[in-house]
């Protein structure tokens, strides 16, 4: 058995003696959320540190998401309100007790499923054969990724001037961000490779100043940063400490940007937008801590304010809706536009409106995969074992396509653009379904094409 399934299978192990101890204490699980959220939030840290070293952990930051933004954060929130009840501008709407009845049974069924140890029965180490046979061959294959640069560039057009039905293809060609992130932080040997590494950050902080949004441009160079590690399997200690300096980065970013994208709204132009963030960014270096500054922290990096609107709106305003929403996301995600003019927008927003009570929003704001679940069926079996299908699906999902890798290396690339959204806490089940059933469809076409060049190469060398 290798070290990762080993470690995999103790992890599964501890999340199902955690699920029994739910059955029969599910008290003493309530009154030690904080603990218990800090002790799992740091054994989650150190197995994905472990598997990003022997593989990219493209689906290994799910079980530290759902521990950190589901337990663990939520559960300092109710600790500092009490310490001062005016600490948060979105408090906790319901009783600690009454969350954690719902948000402890709803990590511990994600986090089991995501360990459970479905290597034994397929592949591991794929990707690391694969990313190092993709890169050996990238200077044979010059033009692919001309190419995917193009369609990266392209993705930058404002949607307003595009086709309606071009918009969305363009928004999944942001993933050949990714792609390319990866392929410049990897390969040691291409020319001008720092040059292209600041050209690309520049680009991307460009889009992020114009569009006041930062998380792709954090999470494209942070997937980078993942495949990197998988290639040089840098010491435990060496990866703590860059672990620490991007969270810290990270946090300085968020400390300041919700003050950036309020005060940008009335600016039109890239230079006036551009001044005011360096002003923002200079500022808070000099006022690095400020009394609302732990306020934006664990409000954002937290879902537990979040979904406690859902667990107060529903059922006292709004019954449970027993599957409607997880059928209306299945149908929508695989039926198109065409065939279905009703269908639901992803995004979420009548979700809030119906579930959250919110109908007016100027911030960005969702129910999240375990909040959706909860409106659908409350805190019975029925929701732990939607979670366990839901977490499943995508892991076998992820695991069976890694056998495209022996036809096309290339495709390890391209599997943050299909399975990132799956980690993400805050985002409805239409939204997830939506983007990965569309980014799969993108990347077999780019599979046929590449594969239909090699053949059209190969009979030309005969």
């Amino acid at each position: 058995m290798s070290g990762l399934l080993r470690k995999t299978t103790a992890s599964w192990a501890l999340f199902s003696v955690l699920g029994l101890l739910w059955l029969v204490f599910p008290d003493f699980l309530v009154k030690q959320a904080l603990p218990l959220g800090i002790l799992l939030a740091v054994l989650a840290n150190l197995w994905f540190l472990y598997e990003a070293r022997t593989r990219p952990a493209v689906l290994g930051l799910f079980p530290l998401m759902a521990i950190g933004t589901l337990w663990t954060a939520p559960a300092l929130q109710y600790a500092l309100e009490v310490l001062r009840p005016d600490f948060s501008n979105l408090p906790m709407q319901v009783s600690a007790e009454t969350y954690f009845r719902v948000a402890i049974p709803g990590v511990l069924a994600l986090c089991w499923a995501c360990y459970m140890p479905l290597q034994r029965w397929f592949a591991p180490g794929r990707e690391r054969a694969a990313l190092a046979q993709a890169l050996e061959r990238f200077s044979e294959h010059r033009f692919f990724w001309w190419a995917i640069l193009g369609l990266a560039l392209l993705s930058s057009v404002p949607f307003p001037y595009l086709p309606p039905a071009l918009r969305f293809p363009v928004f999944l060609a942001h993933g050949c961000w990714y792609a390319l992130s990866v392929l410049l932080v990897c390969a040691p040997d291409l020319k001008h490779r720092k040059a292209l590494l600041f050209a690309l950050f520049f680009l991307l902080l460009f889009e992020a100043i114009r569009s006041t949004m930062f998380g792709e441009l954090v999470l494209v160079f942070l997937l980078g940063i993942l495949y990197r590690i998988t290639q040089k399997q840098w010491p435990l200690w060496q990866l703590l400490a860059g672990q620490l300096v991007l969270v810290l980065l990270v946090c300085y970013l968020i400390s300041f940007k919700y003050d950036y994208r309020f005060l940008s709204k009335n600016l039109q132009s890239w230079p006036e937008k551009t001044a005011l963030f360096a002003r923002l960014a200079v500022n808070r270096l000099f006022h690095p801590w400020e009394p609302e500054v732990a306020d934006i922290l664990v409000a954002r990096l937290g879902q537990g304010a979040n979904m406690s609107l859902a667990l107060k709106q529903v059922p006292a305003n709004q019954p449970f809706v027993q599957g409607e929403t997880i059928w209306t996301a299945v149908k929508s995600a695989l039926v198109p536009r065409l065939l279905q003019p009703d269908k639901p927008v992803a995004g979420g927003a009548e979700n809030v409106r119906r579930f959250m009570g919110i109908d007016h929003l100027n911030y960005s704001i969702n129910l999240g995969v375990v909040g959706e679940a909860y409106v659908n069926f409350g805190a019975d079996w029925r929701f732990v074992f939607f979670l366990v299908v839901y977490v499943l699906f995508f892991r076998v999902l992820y695991e069976g396509s890694l056998y495209m890798l022996g036809e096309m290396p290339e495709w390890v690339f391209f599997l943050p653009l299909v399975f990132f959204t799956v980690v993400s806490m805050e985002k409805d089940v239409l939204t997830i379904l939506n983007h990965v059933v569309k980014s799969l469809a993108l990347v077999v076409v780019v599979y046929w094409v590449v594969r239909f060049w090699r053949y059209r190469r190969t009979i030309r060398r005969i």
